[in-house]
């Protein structure tokens, strides 16, 4: 379940017209900070809203940017997301939608190695990979000695075992290797898939 917060009334308007045009079926419950404007008082705000069954999606605007620090005092299923108008309520619906699906996305895209790939957004430690996180990207590891042979076929060279690939556009694919991008992939829609080691 998805929970978003916005800061005052007028933003949690814009949000529900919002909701109502493109999330019409999904019963998304919006909150609001109650307008307040101070990094206290906004997490003492959100204290009441949080549960751990929830994604909870908190969209300012740029005015509120400043906020966006308290992130790392919040639990990891909370993302705090900067919209690029200066308010919410000033940000077109199929924008906040779009902003919705870019926060979703920080979620399942955020990826750090601590000697291990951690799919989470927070990490106290490790290196974040280079992924932007855009909605249409989706990550797999590379399991299975079936995998790596056809990876290996495919690239000309062999590469480490469980590899990261992030699916990009267009049958595009980043090969992580640990922290650092290895290769790249590319399976087109038809004909013989290609890459490279980098």
């Amino acid at each position: 379940m998805i929970k978003l917060v916005v800061r005052a009334k007028k933003d949690a308007d814009a949000l529900r017209a919002c909701l109502s045009r493109f999330y019409g079926d999904w019963s998304i419950p919006v909150y609001t900070l109650k307008g307040v404007r101070k990094a206290d008082k906004v997490l003492d705000r959100l204290r009441e809203i949080f549960d751990e069954e929830s994604f909870i999606i908190v969209l300012l605007g740029r005015e509120e940017s400043y906020l966006k620090s308290i992130e790392d005092s919040l639990p990891l299923n909370v993302i705090v997301h900067v919209l690029p108008k200066a308010r919410v309520r000033n940000t077109r619906i199929i924008q906040i939608a779009r902003e919705i699906e870019r926060a979703k996305s920080v979620l399942r895209t955020s990826v750090y190695w601590t000697g291990a790939y951690v799919f989470c957004h927070r990490v106290d430690r490790g290196v974040r990979l280079d992924i932007e996180n855009e909605p249409a990207y989706d990550l797999f590891l590379g399991l299975g000695e079936g995998f790596l042979e056809n990876l290996s076929r495919v690239l000309g060279e062999r590469i480490p075992p469980v590899p990261l690939l992030v699916r990009k556009f267009g049958g595009e694919h980043d090969i992580f290797s640990g922290p650092r991008r290895v290769g790249y992939l590319k399976i087109p829609d038809e004909g013989e898939p290609s890459g490279e080691v980098l």
